[in-house]
């Protein structure tokens, strides 16, 4: 209401004598700094407190989803992409072709060669198809094929557009950006096992793999109880429909914090 938005102007520790940022800058503001957070904390804290949040899931990971700067130039939302340039080997192509977005336990992020199928039917699989489909990205499932060579990989070019935000001082405590190199059907935890990278210079990455095979005789005639593993497609997982050593620990810590505070996170 008028009333409502007049009060909380009023209240309000910003000086007109003084640009905003001297609040957050002057360790003499630091009183004004608190009040601040807490008149931007209140109201948002006060809405999560009465909304039911199942009902309104939908609308919050939309939110979400272009809530940071997007991996593609999106115009009628956010004209920079993060994403200026792509090459696979000596092929320079649309970074469309090559990466999607998905949610990670940062927010969203680009992902190159993830499988997002390996995830079981649920809304949050449903809303991730529906936020591609509408900023009009789709599946690619084409193979790439390693050669070896610092030149024959993957190639990008990054934006992160500091002259418009500086990511440093907003969301991290650090001004890097950061990667993360895990399996194809793997969650991506930024937070635990992501690299932080340095803007403004050229960074190389060396990837090597391994395969862990097994006779197939191994599957008929052990039980999983008796051989203390599982193939892929015994999962008994339920996000995931591929099972992994890493899916099955990502799941696990899911579960240990729903029994324990009955939430879970916004990501699944």
């Amino acid at each position: 209401t008028e009333t409502e938005t007049t009060n909380y102007i009023s209240d309000s520790p910003i000086s007109e004598d003084k640009p905003l940022f001297d609040i957050f800058l002057n360790p003499s503001e630091s009183t004004n700094k608190e009040a601040m957070e807490a008149l931007v904390h209140a109201p948002i804290k006060a809405y999560f407190d009465a909304v039911n949040l199942t009902q309104v899931y939908a609308d919050i990971f939309q939110l979400l989803w272009y809530s940071q700067l997007p991996c593609f130039s999106t115009p009628e939302i956010n004209p920079d992409g993060l994403l200026s340039l792509c090459s696979w080997g000596d092929e320079q192509l649309d970074c469309k072709e090559l990466f999607q977005t998905v949610p990670t336990d940062s927010g969203m992020c680009c992902a190159f060669n993830m499988n997002t199928a390996s995830l079981r039917d649920s809304l949050y699989k449903d809303l991730i198809q529906n936020m591609k489909q509408e900023n009009n990205e789709t599946e690619n499932n084409r193979e790439f094929k390693v050669i070896p060579g610092k030149k024959n990989g993957l190639t990008v070019m990054l934006d992160n557009h500091h002259n418009k935000v500086t990511f440093g001082s907003v969301f991290d405590d650090a001004l890097g950006m950061q990667v993360f190199v895990g399996e194809q059907e793997e969650f991506p935890m930024m937070k635990e096992r992501g690299k932080m990278l340095a803007p403004g210079h050229e960074h190389f990455l060396e990837i090597s793999g391994y395969i862990v095979d097994a006779d197939v005789e191994l599957r008929s005639k052990l039980l999983p109880s008796e051989r203390k593993c599982f193939f892929g497609d015994e999962s008994n997982l339920e996000y995931f429909d591929k099972y992994s050593l890493n899916t099955c620990k990502f799941e696990c810590s899911i579960k240990h914090v729903e029994q324990s505070i009955s939430c879970v996170p916004w990501f699944l």
